[in-house]
């Protein structure tokens, strides 16, 4: 039985994958055999773990396309780099870009046992919002806030959050 966190995961490649074979149906359309160069881009940790493992069975069905995967947790401008295909997380705030989700992302709040010791075990979203708790945050390009959507007993609701420490590569948090 995979934990919720297999689980969690194994739906997000599922749907990634299925994307992946909507993007070859679409390819297969044109007529002849198709050929050429696609760019691709996406974030760091979701190119690595799920946009690239679809990329062997793409190239075994389209073997005259050479896939350019750029990884990088910062935005690039996609018209100005002739960007084919981007997976994005988050909201996507150039509307003239067609897109579409493909995956629910959830993050989770997570601290060291020595660190909740020392600082204690915040029970309320509104704790994380000033100096008694230190957030490590992921800086995306062109951010200047912090804001997490957090969950509260009235729904969803966005917190300002500060900390000593951020970084614009997502897998140096979880290190």
């Amino acid at each position: 039985m995979p934990t919720e966190h297999g689980t969690v995961f194994y739906s997000g490649a599922k749907q990634v994958l299925e994307a992946v074979t909507e993007a070859e149906a679409a390819v297969s359309a044109l007529s002849g055999q198709p050929r050429g160069t696609i760019k691709v881009t996406a974030p760091l940790g979701l190119g690595r773990r799920l946009v690239a493992s679809g990329i062997p069975d793409f190239h075994d069905k389209y073997p005259d396309i050479e896939v350019r995967l750029r990884l990088s947790d910062h935005n690039v401008d996609i018209m100005k780099e002739g960007i084919d295909v981007a997976f994005r997380l988050g909201i996507i705030e150039d509307s003239s870009l067609r897109m579409r989700g493909i995956m629910e992302c959830e993050r989770v709040l997570v601290a060291a046992p020595k660190y909740l010791e020392a600082r204690g075990e915040p029970t309320e979203p509104q704790e994380l919002i000033g100096k008694k708790h230190d957030c490590l945050m992921l800086r995306y390009s062109g951010a200047r806030e912090y804001v997490w959507m957090l969950q509260t007993a009235d729904g969803p609701r966005k917190f300002e959050v500060h900390g000593p420490y951020d970084t614009d590569d997502g897998d140096v948090l979880t290190g």
